[in-house]
């Protein structure tokens, strides 16, 4: 048989339960241990570079400038949230279900950002699914529009900001990198953070008809 474990994990919880010698313990059951290396920066890329050959958005996407947003928002947030080759393959895996249905709608680069925070930060994807105005200001079922998209995304500032502190602290500041990236208005430093008329083309999921 072949085992993977946390061995300070299990050694803790042995302890708890008040075996003594919980190391010596383990070595009765398991003979032979072998130590797997955390997996590097580059071989995290690499699983990813592989991962992205199953979508045919990835690489052949119908948006212009797809290639250098994917980069932008890969080595902005992405390379310090994807920690673990099962981070990958859980984001993966939840594209393979959205992908097919949603590559001509939304830019492939933008979904690989999302799912990501669906998987690193829950309580973030759960306020973006049910605040979207949070992110993208007015929403087109709005009856009247009576502010600007950025005074709709400002007013809820400490909202997304609620959300963002239950992210672990070594994980926040990808997160928001990652949310400015995807939602400049959460953010905006000039007119090409603001200019929202260019996002629905582009296949952003800043666009308030996503």
């Amino acid at each position: 048989y072949i085992l993977g474990f946390d061995a300070k994990y299990v050694d803790d919880a042995l302890q708890s339960a008040g075996i003594p010698k919980s190391a010596r313990y383990l070595d009765k059951i398991i003979q032979v241990r072998l130590n797997v290396p955390k997996a590097s920066v580059t071989d995290i890329r690499a699983m990813v570079n592989v991962d992205l050959e199953r979508f045919p958005s990835a690489t052949e996407s119908v948006f212009q400038g797809h290639s250098e947003r994917l980069s932008e928002i890969y080595h902005g947030a992405l390379r310090f949230l994807l920690e673990t080759p099962r981070d990958v393959k859980r984001v993966s895996n939840r594209l393979l279900f959205i992908e097919p249905s949603m590559r001509r709608e939304v830019a492939f680069c933008d979904m690989l950002g999302l799912e990501t925070i669906a998987i690193k930060a829950p309580a973030v994807y759960g306020h973006i699914r049910n605040r979207p105005q949070a992110y993208t200001g007015n929403q087109p079922d709005e009856i009247i529009l009576m502010k600007s998209d950025e005074k709709v995304v400002s007013d809820y500032a400490q909202e997304r900001r609620d959300a963002l502190d239950t992210v672990d602290s070594e994980l926040r500041p990808a997160v928001a990198r990652l949310l400015k990236l995807l939602f400049p208005l959460v953010e905006p430093k000039g007119f090409e953070d603001t200019a929202t008329s260019s996002y629905e083309t582009s296949g952003r999921v800043a666009s308030a008809n996503r």
